[in-house]
């Protein structure tokens, strides 16, 4: 159901653009339903268009290092996620996906500090105290991931019911 009404955003989204095709935030906008669609390369190149028309639009930056991040490409998606946090220090989707980047990267010590963050500003965000338990577990500290593991299952599942 949801993708149906993403899909139909999307043609929406492209009819608008086809009249106003120097529109910044109906570029970001298609990108985003697109990426939702799965549709990669397509948001990729209107997260790109956003970029040319509005170079400041940080979060079309962000979305390329999810693209980037999803197929695998650390070092350009650490490269974005470094980009938005530059200029928006506490973005919360460029913390959290960066601590998953240095995660995968076995850079463990780097991606709780940026958890850690993440966990202070949002103390519900159920991935950042996964990725945390995870990384306590990698550095040693098997009662700090048993617990960071356990309050991550509770909140997904509080997130669930709501």
């Amino acid at each position: 159901m949801a993708a149906k009404r993403y899909d139909l955003a999307e043609q929406r989204l492209q009819t608008y653009l086809h009249l106003r095709p120097d529109d910044a935030a109906a570029h970001y906008d298609s990108g985003y339903a697109l990426r939702l669609l799965q549709r990669n390369q397509e948001a990729r190149r209107e997260f790109k268009r956003t970029l040319q028309l509005e170079p400041g639009q940080t979060e079309s930056i962000y979305e390329l290092g999810i693209l980037d991040l999803e197929e695998g490409q650390m070092s350009r998606a650490a490269a974005r996620f470094s980009q938005v946090l530059a200029r928006s220090p506490d973005h919360l989707g460029a913390l959290l996906s960066l601590a998953q980047v240095d995660y995968h990267r076995k850079q463990y010590a780097l991606a709780k500090a940026l958890l850690e963050r993440v966990v202070h500003q949002a103390p519900s965000n159920y991935k950042a105290h996964y990725y945390l338990g995870l990384c306590e577990a990698r550095l040693g500290d098997k009662a700090s991931s048993e617990r960071e593991l356990a309050l991550a299952v509770a909140l997904e599942r509080r997130a669930d019911e709501s």
